[in-house]
């Protein structure tokens, strides 16, 4: 079971960067057509505008605006505006199809990412069973002695009725805790919070793989 989750690990991970990778293809993708759409609309707009000079001269009487364009350059001109905008619509298509596919990714990739934690939160449950039977099997008479050196200590007893008792494990766990965790975490008063948690258990689990 432990060896089929790290498995499990493995391949969902492999299965995050590729995905990771598609969307970063597909994003690159979708500014390259966005640009190449935006481009050809300035041409065509370019062109268009040229064109109309070039006509508002022809039908002007004045001598001062006269084309500047042969009868070759203008139907070469009109003709790269209709070869553009007849592209547009293609690439639209092409864009939305992009977009599509991006969203499909981006779905695919949050699954693999919350199906990745869930088989980490397997494998912590696991870390933290096989530390326990580690520290008892090579450290359970040391902290035998702890537990009832503080309990000594503290002179209190378990007490009689459920809620004494409860209370009594409880402050006696936390006086373990304060006297046992300070020197293994390098004299720190906190615990680590949950990023460096994490952080420690990915590091084991992929060192594991």
């Amino acid at each position: 079971m432990k060896q089929e989750k790290y498995t499990q690990y493995s391949e969902t991970k492999a299965k995050i960067m590729s995905l990771e990778n598609s969307i970063s293809d597909r994003n690159c993708a979708i500014e390259k057509t966005n640009n190449q759409i935006e481009q050809y609309k300035s041409f065509v707009e370019d062109i268009k505008a040229k064109l109309a000079i070039e006509d508002q001269a022809i039908e002007s009487p004045s001598r001062l605006r006269q084309p500047t364009l042969s009868a070759e350059q203008y139907l070469a001109h009109k003709y790269d505006a209709e070869r553009l905008e007849a592209e547009l619509p293609e690439l639209n298509e092409s864009l939305d199809y992009l977009n599509r596919s991006l969203s499909i990714l981006q779905v695919d990739l949050s699954a693999a990412q919350r199906e990745l934690n869930d088989i980490k939160d397997h494998l912590a449950v696991y870390l933290a069973r096989q530390s326990i039977d580690e520290l008892v099997a090579v450290a359970s008479e040391p902290i035998k002695k702890l537990v009832n050196a503080i309990i000594a200590v503290e002179r209190k007893s378990k007490g009689f009725n459920l809620g004494e008792k409860e209370a009594f494990k409880v402050a006696t766990y936390s006086l373990i805790c304060e006297q046992l965790l300070p020197p293994i975490f390098s004299g720190k008063n906190e615990l680590p919070d949950l990023n460096e948690a994490n952080q420690y258990i990915t590091a084991i689990i992929e060192a594991t793989e």
